[in-house]
């Protein structure tokens, strides 16, 4: 679909991210008639603010609407949609925390209650008004782009969800796989594999930063043989039927893999590559086993594992019968592997749990030419700055691996150089490669140059709290600060805007009275990731648009499950897709279409660095070779105005490009220190007052994962953000949180439920940048 006539185009799909339960829920916690009495307080105040006094009248409806507040939270816990919720989220909170709540009489208010309080309005907020994407209360939806005549259609189911399953976590089969694999009568039918970094050359085994190690010609065909696909058994009756080996015997190939086991260079165990689904790898191994009785033994924990999975998913809806059935999963796991049911506890966007759901949103959405016209110019000004900032971070990146390759190849006398080698020394010199999070500290000076030809370009006055720019007068200075060939690499060809939309309902959307506003733009393609892709309708028709615009081949590296999880792993839609190993994680893909680091080597050709396999077969340049990582390192780096203590809402044509946003240096928000509730209140809206901030926000503080949701007209949340606060300033005193509008506001959402519902959602559309091909 082409964008504004120029290179750029859209996928003909988007992806729509929205909550799962309708937005108007969270009002309840507001308190309006104190807020509007403590503005009053503020306006007898006049420009002198001096400390006020909390008059009768105020206390009163202070306790009044705090009281139905608490009513409205302890009815939140009594929903059964929101029970389920919790449930799939931490079972624990759910019957310590929230059901305690519940065991309090109405009106009791201990700091115990008060934080269980706290706890019910976070899980609120996340499941009203965040556009995040899992289970029921964050289904996926998908949208079609086309040219007709209406800006958009929408047709929603009759219920909230069209499809919904229910997936093991990794760490959970894993936990079988090693349970199956201390078996003695079992470990001969696992596949023994060599490491990516240790290869077999010249009879000797080459371990990085040991050296060659010699080998017998017995032990170098053992080892040679282990591809994580023959079952240790079948590579011993192979190997012991050459007499040139002079093997002795089965015990003889076992011992040889049992030393090498020892010494770190191989895993010979039942192993379940990230994907999707791991029950299924891990059966699909168990497969192997020649004995039937042995491999039906060997099955009887998987199947009883899964069993209990499906309960599971036969329970969803109802939140007793779900709860009922994790707790049989949880203690079948239990017995079966003696290991705990939960990890990474306190870490709300972890893979606590077992088993998670993923679900498709019922609705009919398609967007068309009336609304593609109005978001095209301004859109494509931010993709011309995006390609540029992949095209500077390639650049100037050449230059990083151009000083290592030239540093290592003249250490060894001249000539290609290790990937292994190349890799190690990388990692060495740039640590988000361990990380895998964050930003380097130099690609946030190609952001800062990035901001500094915006403000150039745009000439935002000081202290202007909007600005509106006409795309048509800014194409030409956009087109001169950010030109350049190409994108930097291959993948980076690809941007995914998160686009939102404010207007009453779609008929107002229709006629044209709504507003664009842009969420995150993502410097990479991130539908890709599992938990989008599978909930798809269509994979063929992913894979088609995929393979229509990639004809070679991508490279994905293996990423360590340590670092990583299966929802948001890339999964591979090009036939020809491959994979890079270089860690002991094993690949998902076979051995044709995985690359072994040990097995590639970077070269200099005709001037431009290259990955090659050795002996033949792949030939990349190393830029898209590590595209991937390149495309993590830059995606949140497309930030138009920089942060600083206010930036204004920036509009660009029918598009708000960036929105209103304030700093604060936490220790220095004073309101957060106030112990009495109702004067924290009011120190609240006086701070709230003194900046002009909105009543809907977003805070975000460096020490949380993600934005908190606050409605300053409600107590629960203004406790809530003095907490955060607190924290912030407890744990640095010189942190600065962050807060910016909410925007569009819980008055202007088109998104509904066949009941008429409320709900926030942004599009995730997929752009391509055809220059430079």
């Amino acid at each position: 679909m082409p964008l504004a006539g120029g290179p750029f185009g859209l996928w003909p799909i988007a992806c729509v991210r929205g909550a799962g339960f309708p937005a108007q829920t969270i009002l309840s916690l507001a308190a309006p008639g104190t807020a509007a009495m403590l503005d009053r307080v503020l306006d007898a105040e006049g420009a002198a603010p001096a400390k006020s006094v909390i008059h009768a009248d105020l206390q009163r409806s202070f306790e009044v609407e705090t009281a139905r507040v608490s009513e409205a939270l302890r009815a939140a816990v009594q929903d059964d949609r929101f029970r389920e919720a919790v449930v799939w989220q931490n079972r624990r909170a759910l019957h310590t925390g929230l059901d305690g709540l519940l065991r309090k009489p109405p009106g009791h208010r201990d700091k115990k209650t008060r934080q269980r309080e706290a706890l019910v309005a976070s899980y609120l907020q996340r499941y009203c008004v965040k556009n995040d994407s899992i289970g029921f209360f964050g289904p996926i939806g998908w949208c079609r782009i086309g040219r007709g005549p209406e800006a958009m259609t929408a047709r929603p189911g009759p219920g909230l969800l069209a499809a919904r399953k229910v997936y093991f976590e990794s760490w959970a089969i894993d936990a079988i796989a090693s349970r199956l694999s201390s078996d003695p009568e079992l470990r001969p039918f696992a596949a023994p594999r060599l490491f990516p970094y240790i290869r077999v050359d010249g009879g000797a085994l080459q371990v990085p930063t040991v050296g060659a190690m010699p080998l017998t010609p017995a032990q170098a065909a053992v080892l040679e043989g282990c591809d994580g696909v023959t079952t240790a058994r079948a590579l011993a009756r192979r190997l012991t039927s050459d007499p040139s080996l002079g093997l002795g015997g089965e015990a003889e190939v076992f011992e040889i893999l049992d030393r090498a086991c020892a010494m770190g260079v191989m895993a010979w165990d039942f192993e379940v590559a990230l994907q999707l689904s791991p029950e299924e790898a891990l059966r699909r191994a168990l497969a192997g086993i020649e004995d039937p009785a042995l491999r039906e033994r060997a099955r009887l924990p998987l199947d009883e594992l899964e069993r209990a999975r499906d309960e599971v998913a036969a329970a969803a809806g109802d939140s007793r019968a779900l709860d009922a059935a994790m707790t049989r999963l949880e203690d079948t796991f239990h017995r079966l592997t003696g290991a705990a049911t939960t990890r990474s506890d306190g870490e709300m966007y972890a893979a606590r749990t077992l088993v998670y759901e993923d679900c498709r949103r019922d609705l009919d959405l398609e967007i068309g030419a009336p609304l593609l016209r109005k978001l095209a110019p301004p859109l494509s000004l931010l993709l011309l700055s995006g390609r540029w900032v992949t095209y500077e971070v390639g650049r100037r990146y050449v230059g990083v691996l151009r000083d290592l390759f030239e540093r290592l190849s003249a250490q060894q006398g001249g000539g290609p150089v290790e990937l292994t080698v190349f890799h190690k020394a990388l990692a060495e010199i740039e640590p988000w490669m361990r990380e895998m999070r964050g930003m380097p500290e130099w690609v946030g000076q190609v952001q800062h140059e990035l901001q500094r030809r915006w403000a150039e370009i745009l000439q935002v006055p000081a202290g202007a709290r909007s600005v509106e720019r006409d795309p048509a007068a800014l194409l030409a200075d956009v087109r001169r600060a950010f030109d350049v060939p190409r994108p930097g690499w291959a993948r980076a060809r690809y941007m995914c805007p998160d686009l939102m939309i404010a207007a009453r309902d779609v008929e107002a959307l229709r006629r044209g009275e709504c507003e664009l506003v842009m969420g995150e733009m993502h410097l990479t393609h991130t539908l890709t990731a599992s938990c989008f892709a599978f909930q798809h309708p269509s994979m063929r028709e992913l894979i088609d648009l995929w393979e229509l615009d990639n004809p070679a081949p991508s490279v994905i590296p293996v990423l360590p499950k340590a670092q990583w999880c299966q929802r948001i792993n890339e999964i591979a839609l090009g036939s020809g897709d491959l994979r890079y190993a270089f860690s002991r994680e094993p690949s998902p893909a076979p051995a044709a279409r995985t690359l072994r680091v040990a097995d590639l080597v970077v070269v200099d050709h005709d001037g431009a660095l290259e990955v090659h396999a050795r002996g033949g077969g792949y030939r990349g340049g190393l830029l898209d070779f590590m595209g991937m990582m390149l495309s993590s390192m830059v995606t949140n780096a497309l930030d138009v105005l920089p942060a600083e203590d206010h930036t204004p809402r920036l509009k660009i044509g029918d598009l708000v490009v960036a929105r209103e946003r304030w700093r604060f240096v936490a220790s220095q928000v004073t309101f957060a220190r106030e112990e009495e509730p109702l004067a924290r209140w009011l120190a609240a809206r006086r701070w709230k007052r003194a900046h002009g901030l909105p009543r809907f926000i977003f805070l975000k503080s460096p020490f949380e994962a993600k934005p908190y949701y606050a409605d300053l007209d409600s107590p629960i949340f203004v406790d809530t953000i003095a907490k955060i606060l607190r924290r912030a300033s407890e744990l640095d005193a010189s942190a600065k949180v962050s807060v910016a509008e909410m925007l569009p506001s819980i008055d202007d959402l088109w998104l509904t439920d066949a009941d008429g519902k409320r709900y926030t959602c942004e599009l995730r559309l997929v752009t391509f940048d055809a220059k430079g091909l």
